[in-house]
C-alpha cells in the first residue's frame, strides 16, 4: 500500500501508524510511505531521495513464490513550476 501526505516525522508516529494499519513491513519518509499488510511480503528499501519525495523498494515473497517486484512511491509538488522541475530531476535517477 502506498501512502502520501502521511507526515510521519518521528519514531513514535511511525509506531502509531504501524499499529493502526497492523503492518508487517514498512518504509516511511516525511512525505509518503510504503507498507505491507501481508506477513509473506517483505519490503526491502532501495532508496529514498534527499527531499524524501520518492521511495523505491523491492517486494520479496518469503518463500520466493514470485520474482521480486520494484515499487516506487512518488510524491510530486502540487505547484506546476516546482512539479516540472521535480519530474525533470527524478528522470536522472
Amino acid at each position: 500500500l502506498c501512502l502520501q501526505e502521511s507526515h510521519v516525522s518521528d519514531d513514535a508516529l511511525i509506531q502509531s501508524m504501524n499499529i493502526h494499519f497492523q503492518t508487517q513491513s514498512t518504509i516511511w519518509s516525511a512525505h509518503c510511505g510504503i507498507i505491507s499488510l501481508n506477513p509473506s511480503l517483505v519490503l526491502q528499501p532501495l532508496f529514498i531521495t534527499l527531499d524524501q519525495r520518492v521511495i523505491a523498494c523491492q517486494i520479496n515473497h518469503v518463500n520466493d513464490l514470485f520474482p521480486p517486484i520494484t515499487i516506487i512511491n512518488i510524491y510530486a509538488p502540487a505547484s506546476p513550476g516546482p512539479r516540472q522541475i521535480f519530474y525533470e530531476q527524478i528522470m536522472t535517477l
